[in-house]
């Protein structure tokens, strides 16, 4: 929480959210290739001219190519753990998200949500069972899938 806020001011970066509905159409690898192809696209146009006209390379986590992106990309596995710049993305990544799981919870406190950010723990699956789905679950999800598929019997 604390260095968020110092990435965020001290750095060009850009957050991206992809709807639940376009995760569901695209699945979360492209939907993760998306956000990052958005993210770096955005960050780049906000660079100034002399930067953008020297060798830039975009550091990606993972071992995936971003499509549809013109820059040339270095693979980085478990890239967080080596790189600061993908460990910065990371944190914008995480805290966004478990502020966002935040949120919800105080809309929908009995799936617990701040506590386990939406991992399928044994709490969470039990809140489940007793309260359903919402529109912001993935139903394509393993654990939520499989919930749905015991309730349809």
């Amino acid at each position: 929480e604390e260095i968020f806020d110092i990435i965020k001011s001290e750095t060009i970066n850009s957050v991206v959210c992809i709807e639940v509905e376009e995760i569901e159409r695209i699945n979360i690898l492209n939907a993760s290739l998306k956000a990052m192809n958005m993210a770096c696209s955005d960050v780049i146009s906000r660079l100034p001219e002399d930067l953008k006209e020297k060798n830039l390379q975009v550091l990606v986590d993972g071992n995936r190519a971003i499509r549809n992106f013109t820059y040339p990309q270095k693979f980085i596995i478990k890239g967080d753990g080596t790189s600061a710049s993908i460990a910065a993305a990371s944190i914008l990544a995480k805290v966004t998200r478990d502020r966002w799981m935040k949120k919800l919870d105080e809309m929908y406190p009995q799936y617990g949500l701040a506590k386990h950010k939406g991992y399928p723990t044994k709490a969470h699956i039990e809140a489940l069972n007793q309260y359903g789905l919402q529109d912001f679950y993935r139903r394509s999800y393993g654990p939520v899938k499989k919930l749905e598929e015991i309730r349809l019997f």
